[in-house]
């Protein structure tokens, strides 16, 4: 099966008063715009929050492999996710 490789770069800024104890997964979603179907979905195991000092700008990149070939225009969404709560 083909694969397809999306790179991403994402500014996040914690809103806390102290850095996060547990290391959160970066859950996505991407959904073509022009031809809405059935969404592709990933994973990336370590979305690198734990770096994140309260209220500084940390630029994080991202890549993964998708399974078959993207084509189009996508919308993304993400969800960071706690595996040891499941939120």
């Amino acid at each position: 099966m083909k694969k397809s490789s999306i790179k991403f770069d994402i500014e996040w800024v914690n809103k806390g008063v102290a850095p996060a104890y547990s290391v959160y997964q970066l859950k996505g979603k991407l959904t073509n715009v022009v031809k809405p179907g059935k969404p592709v979905y990933f994973n990336i195991q370590n979305s690198g929050n734990k770096n994140w000092l309260p209220d500084v700008p940390y630029t994080e990149s991202y890549s993964t492999d998708i399974k078959g070939k993207l084509k189009g225009t996508y919308s993304l969404a993400i969800q960071l996710f706690d595996t040891r709560s499941g939120k």
